[in-house]
């Protein structure tokens, strides 16, 4: 099974987990610094953690025991949240259309697998 963390349990976020949920392949937990919205998808049956991403030590922590992260953050949260990925070897997926922000996470990546 793989173990899925979503940072960004707003509307895509939330579906995102939603989806993913409804795999037997995916463990799912939903992050975000709003326990309100963690609230409605812990009602799905979804895991939750309440984390904060401005805490870049707190991220790796969170990110460690999971296979893969997917970003449903603000573009400019991206760069950190690619950051912690790449320091605890999760795999990493983000929504964002920042020509910036995707510059710096692919110049990030390269030269890993």
């Amino acid at each position: 099974m793989t173990k899925v963390i979503i940072i960004g349990g707003g509307k895509i976020g939330a579906t995102a987990a939603f989806m993913l949920h409804q795999h037997d392949r995916f463990d799912v937990t939903l992050s975000d610094v709003n326990p309100a919205l963690l609230e409605m998808a812990a009602m799905d049956g979804i895991k939750t953690v309440q984390a904060n991403v401005e805490d870049e030590n707190a991220l790796s922590k969170l990110m460690e025991p999971f296979d893969m992260v997917l970003s449903a953050c603000p573009y400019f949260l991206n760069v950190k949240i690619a950051s912690a990925a790449a320091k605890t070897h999760t795999h990493y997926f983000d929504l964002t259309e920042d020509v910036a922000t995707t510059k710096a996470i692919r110049q990030m990546a390269q030269g890993r697998q």
